[in-house]
């Protein structure tokens, strides 16, 4: 889980594989459209990704793409194809996706950027306007639909051929916010978070420096000498203790100088 850089800072468990930022359902729709975008969990697990379609096996950046509420990117024209395919009996529940199985149709009352982006799409396809609750469009009155089946097979022959908008890589890349540090999300330790929090502490703008800010840091900079000279003192001490006990030099029954009589030690 994490905070969005998007103005709107937003908490979200999704990341983003290719930025490696965590993105929230807006950024999704304006900024990560044809992005792979799962969990930041999943990101820990396995990293590596490849920015490709599942129905075709063609890349994200050519064409246009539509994703699912469960977060998957498809090409449009091969998710359309792939639910024209099924039987035209197949209820609304029938239609999944294809790599996670989850329903295709947004749930009715669910409202975010993501479902309405996808309801929109889902409009536009004959198979898919009974799933949203719409009516069906004769057949003989929809001419975009053919036109609409002629590029999806036209895709599906080539997609080289196809006229479509190329997504700009590096033009998406510079206008988002890209994350640079690459240990991020590494395990630090605690003299590392000791140092990131002493520098914090530092006026990050300039302007008139608080008058209390140098004697608060000097304040803690004694109170972790003296605590560090504590411990050093209490080691030694008990290191020295333990040399002593083991020093013959200190045992008094070794010296023959002394004798024992009685339970009292006498000086010979």
């Amino acid at each position: 889980m994490g905070l969005c850089k998007c103005p709107k800072k937003k908490v979200t468990t999704q990341f983003c594989f290719e930025h490696r930022v965590n993105v929230c359902e807006h950024c999704l729709v304006s900024n990560h459209p044809k992005c792979i975008v799962k969990s930041y969990l999943h990101w820990l697990q396995d990293s590596d990704y490849n920015p490709v379609c599942t129905l075709c096996n063609g890349s994200l950046a050519e064409g246009d793409v539509v994703r699912l509420i469960c977060f998957d990117v498809f090409h449009w024209g091969c998710l359309n194809s792939y639910a024209a395919s099924l039987p035209t009996n197949t209820a609304p529940a029938g239609y999944t996706c294809p790599n996670c199985k989850s329903p295709v149709f947004p749930p009715e009352k669910q409202v975010s950027p993501v479902a309405d982006q996808l309801r929109q799409m889902l409009a536009s396809a004959p198979w898919a306007r009974v799933g949203l609750g719409l009516p069906v469009v004769p057949a003989s009155s929809s001419s975009s639909s053919a036109v609409s089946e002629s590029s999806v097979s036209r895709h599906e022959a080539d997609v080289g051929t196809v006229s479509r908008k190329i997504f700009n890589t590096r033009e998406a890349v510079d206008s988002i916010p890209y994350d640079h540090d690459e240990n991020k999300y590494q395990r630090r330790g605690a003299i590392d978070w000791f140092t990131r929090w002493f520098w914090s502490r530092r006026p990050k703008k300039p302007g008139p420096e608080d008058p209390n800010a140098s004697l608060k840091r000097t304040t803690v900079m004694l109170i972790l000498l003296v605590l560090a000279f504590t411990t050093i003192v209490v080691l030694f001490t008990r290191v020295g203790r333990g040399m002593a006990d083991k020093d013959p030099f200190l045992d008094p029954m070794a010296n023959p100088n002394i004798r024992v009589r009685g339970g009292k030690m006498d000086n010979a």
